[in-house]
C-alpha cells in the first residue's frame, strides 16, 4: 500500500480583496505566489504527501503547481468564503523507499467538487485511496444545517468511494 503523511489546515490565507478598483493583498492573504511557495516549503520540510486546505478561497477551481505540490482546488463561494484544496506532493516516494514511485498528475481523479468538499481518488501501481477535503458547517449555522451536511457527505462518499480502499478525511469540523 501507499505510505504517506497527511495534514489539514484551515489557512484563511488564500484570499484577496478588491478595494476601489485595485487588488490589495490582506495581511492574511495568499493569492500571492510567494506565500504559496512558503506553504509548499513548510509542507515539504514535514515530508507531507497530502495536505487538505480549507478556506483556500480560490475564485475558481482547477489545478496548479507550486514547488513539489500539485494543487487541486474547488472554488470558493461567490462571497469568497470556503474553497477546499488538496495539495499532493509529486516527489515523495509512495512506498516509503528512497527511489520508489511518485505521484503523477494523472494518478489523481477529482470525483466531487464543491466549495466545502473536494474528493479525489488516487490510483497508482501501489494502491488506491480516496482523499476528502472538507469544511463542515459549525454550530452557529444551526443543528439542521450541520446534520444535513454530514448526511450529504455520507451519500456522496457512498457514490465515489470503494469500501475496500483507504479513505483519508482532511476536515475542519
Amino acid at each position: 500500500g501507499i505510505t504517506a503523511k497527511f495534514a489539514t489546515a484551515n489557512v484563511l490565507t488564500m484570499q484577496y480583496e478588491k478595494k476601489k478598483g485595485k487588488t490589495s493583498v490582506k495581511e492574511k492573504g495568499l493569492l500571492v505566489t510567494a506565500r504559496m511557495k512558503t506553504l509548499a516549503a513548510q509542507f515539504k520540510n514535514e515530508s507531507l504527501f497530502a495536505v487538505g486546505i480549507q478556506e483556500g478561497r480560490s475564485p475558481q477551481g482547477g489545478e496548479s503547481r507550486t514547488g513539489d505540490y500539485i494543487i487541486l482546488a474547488a472554488p470558493a463561494r461567490k462571497d469568497r468564503t470556503y474553497g477546499c484544496q488538496l495539495w499532493l506532493n509529486a516527489t515523495i516516494s509512495l512506498d516509503g523507499t528512497k527511489n520508489g514511485p511518485t505521484l503523477q498528475r494523472d494518478n489523481a481523479l477529482v470525483v466531487h467538487t464543491a466549495s466545502d468538499l473536494l474528493i479525489v481518488n488516487i490510483t497508482t501501481q501501489i494502491g488506491t485511496m480516496t482523499i476528502a477535503v472538507g469544511h463542515a458547517p459549525c454550530a452557529p449555522h444551526g443543528e439542521h444545517v450541520v446534520a444535513q451536511w454530514w448526511d450529504n457527505l455520507d451519500k456522496t462518499l457512498e457514490e465515489v468511494h470503494r469500501a475496500e480502499n483507504p479513505l483519508v478525511l482532511l476536515f475542519d469540523a
